[in-house]
């Protein structure tokens, strides 16, 4: 039994917060922001949460300025910005230096005090760092006109304008000239970009819509270090590129979506000898893609058929596929018909030779046209089990020198249309394939199956 004297020293002796010191707390605290958003004026969240716990933690809170140097601005979620304006000049004033990132998460204000909202921030543009939102055209126009005229600390712009609020902006313009270290730009709808020359360089992640195949090549001339570059344009006419002569070459580049109706162009003079992501979603045929991919044989990881990609066939994806041993991720749009035939060849077998991209770890497939059993062979072919060191349970008929002769790194599949010859009486039932013994067997071993519902019959 301890003696009471012995009890209370040890009490006394234990640390609490406020007796840490004031660098370890103020790390903790900034350890309690979101992590995946920018923190909102709410009381129920950090940083404003912490400031109503004790004094001493209010005093650290207020002294740590990282904590608001970002800040989400919105009416909702608890949020007490019932005068936005004068809240969020109190919000920077307690950043202290720091570079300040907004993001504009809500339509619920007034259009008034949106634009309260957007000029209280203005005075501070040459410290902004992240600008990011979904505003009206008139309010964008503001900040528009702010980072014209100078945001030397700005890194990162998205700029999504509401479709009915554009008013005449259709094209609206934005000049970088003043932007010496901006990183990250995504622009919706089209934007006429002016003085890209001042951060062609230090641009790694582009996102545009363009008006034409020019356009879009001006950008990968001018954007030498780009390593994402994203492109969408819905109306663009067939013409010839004016790109001088020789294969554009971009070393950075790991990332390439294309949402554009002709992507056959762009596709036939670019070396992208690092290319881990590709998104195709143009309305060419699929012998760009595999023609593209044989040239030049990028590493990739990723590959996604959009639903744009409408005529893809299935022949034109197994001659890509075969031409990117190492992918990972696999997603085909519904556009693109898969068969019986079609889900063999992406069955693994003993024959590791002929087996179609065998590490393959995210399966996703828009529309199925056969028989589930043969779905779920495929998947069961892939599944590797609850452990990798003892055979799956779903393996029927096969020992377990037989189950473990190839590579098996399947952890989610996701489905979109079926039509399952076998339930064709059945009609809607999302549950058809899920509920398969040996797909049930694979999902308690922890296989991840997302069927959309209401989509398989």
């Amino acid at each position: 039994m301890d003696h009471p004297g012995r009890v209370q020293l040890q009490t006394s002796l234990k640390p609490t917060a406020v007796s840490l010191p004031f660098d370890v707390l103020s790390k903790i605290f900034f350890d309690c922001l979101p992590d995946r958003r920018f923190p909102r004026a709410s009381c129920r969240e950090a940083p404003l949460l912490l400031c109503r716990v004790c004094s001493d933690w209010r005093r650290v809170a207020l002294a740590s300025h990282r904590l608001w140097a970002k800040l989400s601005v919105m009416k909702n979620y608890g949020t007490i910005l019932t005068n936005p304006s004068s809240a969020i000049v109190e919000w920077i004033s307690r950043a202290g230096k720091c570079a300040l990132s907004f993001q504009f998460d809500s339509a619920r204000f007034s259009a008034d005090e949106w634009i309260e909202v957007i000029t209280s921030i203005l005075p501070y543009r040459e410290r902004w760092g992240h600008i990011a939102g979904r505003l009206s055209g008139e309010q964008w126009r503001l900040v528009y006109s702010a980072i014209s005229e100078g945001a030397p600390l700005l890194q990162y712009i998205y700029i999504s304008l509401f479709a009915k609020r554009r008013m005449g902006l259709d094209h609206p313009e934005i000049r970088l000239s003043a932007t010496p270290i901006l990183r990250n730009l995504t622009l919706r709808p089209h934007h006429r970009i002016l003085g890209l020359e001042a951060c062609n360089r230090s641009l790694q992640h582009l996102s545009v819509c363009v008006q034409s195949l020019n356009e879009c090549w001006s950008y990968l001339i001018h954007c030498p270090n780009v390593e994402v570059f994203r492109l969408k344009g819905g109306r663009l006419a067939r013409e010839p590129i004016c790109m001088g002569s020789g294969v554009l070459e971009r070393r950075r580049m790991v990332t390439l979506e294309l949402a554009v109706p002709f992507a056959g162009p762009l596709l036939d003079q670019l070396h992208l000898p690092v290319l881990k992501s590709l998104c195709f979603g143009s309305g060419e045929a699929g012998s760009v893609v595999s023609s593209f991919l044989l040239r030049h044989r990028p590493p990739l990881v990723s590959f996604t058929l959009s639903d744009s990609a409408n005529n893809f066939l299935s022949d034109d994806l197994f001659d890509c596929l075969r031409l990117c041993p190492a992918l990972t991720t696999l997603v085909v749009g519904e556009r693109t018909r898969l068969d019986n035939a079609d889900i063999v060849q992406l069955k693994l077998g003993l024959q590791g030779g002929e087996n179609i991209c065998p590490r393959l770890e995210e399966i996703g497939i828009g529309c199925v046209h056969g028989n589930v059993s043969y779905l779920e062979d495929m998947v069961v072919s892939r599944w590797k089990g609850a452990d990798k060191a003892v055979p799956s349970t779903t393996l029927k008929g096969m020992n377990s020198t037989q189950s473990y002769q190839w590579e098996r790194n399947l952890r989610k599949i996701s489905l979109g249309i079926c039509y399952f010859r076998e339930l064709e009486y059945i009609g809607n039932n999302s549950s058809a394939f899920t509920e398969r013994r040996r797909i049930a067997k694979c999902i308690e071993e922890g296989l991840d199956i997302i069927v959309d519902k209401g989509q398989c019959t």
